[in-house]
């Protein structure tokens, strides 16, 4: 009987969470462009973000600026390009509803429009299939680049080159892409005429549901670096 108790409230937990996730993702307003330029003196880098990006600018990459999103200015932190232009990496950090967020993407665009990103976080999906991701979860920029070069190397010939302008609106011209074809496809709508905010419809949140059961059958084997000590845990900034 005690047993059959347990999986009932774990089901009501479950089905609850489930229900609210879907909400929210309905509700959420969410913005085109998340990302804006911030001016060296208009942040603080915690040590997540200050670790990662003394490890990308050894890894011989160029940085372009500070960003801070737009929605959530708590979040904020570094962004940078290769040397070849073939990719261009946003590692930030800051709090999202209570809760300490980590992230560092690698992006490399294909010439079908598709952009391959690596992350070493977890995520909600993309329904569009405009971003290809792999997760490699809580590691060190060394780990997470060659990972990316692993997989660029097996996808050499449709790799696209972004330009020599600015590194930000690259970025950011990606994201336009990405959510214009959401807004195509009905897993999102525009809420306002200008398009610079959208949310998602029942079909986009219905993805978003069903993508948090294979995000969490990914995680599964990699519980053991999950549970080593967090990038910039034990940063300690280089004196001088």
């Amino acid at each position: 009987m005690g047993t059959l108790v347990f999986v009932l409230v774990a089901l009501v937990i479950s089905v609850a969470f489930l229900a609210l996730l879907f909400i929210v993702e309905l509700v959420e307003r969410r913005l085109t462009r998340p990302y804006v330029m911030a001016g060296p003196d208009e942040l603080e880098l915690n040590s997540y973000a200050r670790e990662m990006a003394e490890e990308i600018g050894t890894a011989g990459y160029t940085p372009a600026g500070n960003f801070v999103h737009a929605k959530h200015p708590n979040v904020h932190g570094t962004i940078w390009s290769s040397p070849g232009r073939e990719c261009i990496v946003l590692a930030g950090s800051g709090k999202l509803a209570g809760m300490v967020s980590r992230q560092t993407y690698i992006f490399s665009r294909l010439n079908d429009g598709r952009v391959m990103i690596t992350k070493d976080s977890n995520d909600e999906g993309d329904g569009s299939g405009t971003f290809i991701t792999k997760r490699v979860l809580n590691v060190h920029f060394p780990e997470l680049v060659k990972e990316h070069y692993k997989r660029l190397n097996e996808s050499a010939s449709q790799i696209q080159l972004f330009d020599g302008g600015n590194t930000l609106d690259a970025l950011l011209g990606i994201y336009d892409y990405r959510t214009q074809r959401m807004v195509e496809m009905g897993l999102a709508k525009f809420i306002d005429a200008s398009g610079e905010s959208w949310r998602h419809t029942a079909k986009g949140a219905t993805h978003i549901v069903r993508n948090f059961f294979k995000q969490m059958a990914q995680a599964m084997p990699q519980r053991a670096q999950m549970n080593q000590p967090k990038v910039g845990a034990g940063y300690q900034p280089p004196r001088g």
